[in-house]
């Protein structure tokens, strides 16, 4: 999902590139480093469910992590 939403704000940015439009270019500049930061968390967190596979306190450790966010 995320990888869709990074894909769709790529295209604005384009978009704003070929219009010349600057000012918009740049607004959308803030959601481009979210993006990637959200990315970055996804991994972890995908990362994290590998590691942790069926071991059920540990799923319900990172749940805790997770709704403490």
């Amino acid at each position: 999902h995320e990888l869709k939403v990074t894909d769709l704000i790529h295209k604005l940015v384009y978009l704003a590139r070929d219009e010349k439009d600057l000012a918009t270019e740049n607004f959308l500049q803030w959601y481009v480093k979210e993006q990637v930061e959200e990315e970055a968390n996804s991994l972890l967190l995908i990362e994290k469910l590998k590691f942790i596979g069926e071991n059920g306190p540990a799923l319900i450790m990172l749940d805790r992590e997770l709704a403490a966010r």
